[in-house]
Order: C-alpha cells, then sequence, then structure tokens
C-alpha cells in the first residue's frame, strides 16, 4: 500500500475498529463487568481524541452508557495522600480549575 493509499485507509480503519471496540466494551458492560469496561474506553477515548474526535465522541458515550449501567461501581472521588484533610476529595477536573479538553 502506498503511503497516499494508506492515509486514506486510516479513516475507514479506525472507524470500523472503534465499532468494533464500541460494540465489545457495551458487551461487557451488559455481562455485568462495566467497571473492567471503563478504563479500556478510557484509554481508547485518550488514544483518540486528538486525531480522531468523532470516534472519541463514540467512546465518550459509550463511557457514559457504562457509568449508568446498574452494576457500575459509583464514582467516589479519590483521596489525597492527607486523608484527614477536609478537601482532600477530589471527584472532578471543574472543582480543581483544571479543564484539560473542549477548550480552543
Amino acid at each position: 500500500m502506498s503511503p497516499a493509499t494508506e492515509n486514506e485507509a486510516e479513516p475507514a480503519l479506525v472507524n470500523d475498529l472503534t465499532t468494533v471496540l464500541v460494540k465489545t466494551l457495551r458487551a461487557l458492560g451488559q455481562a455485568g463487568q462495566p467497571d473492567q469496561a471503563l478504563p479500556l474506553a478510557a484509554s481508547a477515548w485518550s488514544r483518540l481524541r486528538v486525531e480522531h474526535p468523532e470516534q472519541a465522541e463514540r467512546v465518550n458515550g459509550t463511557m457514559h452508557y457504562l457509568a449508568r449501567r446498574p452494576e457500575s461501581a459509583p464514582v467516589t472521588g479519590s483521596r489525597s495522600a492527607d486523608d484527614s484533610a477536609p478537601n482532600s476529595w477530589v471527584t472532578d477536573e471543574r472543582a480543581t480549575g483544571r479543564q484539560t479538553h473542549g477548550q480552543r
């Protein structure tokens, strides 16, 4: 395959592989394993978001689907090393003032 043909095939390949991934992640969630599927989906979203934003949005929708599954563990936030500090909970990037996506 020449470089020009390879570049033309890449979007179709990424689209097809994203379709397979989304179906697989949803099946894993429906099988009662959404907490195993979510980190995989997050990893895929991270890799897709810059060069393939439409596919990243598909994976993002799948993450929301998985997070709403009854078997999904509740999001409780994460603690800093100092668990006794009253403001050590971080549950949302908005709470920290950091925004890493969606900015232009």
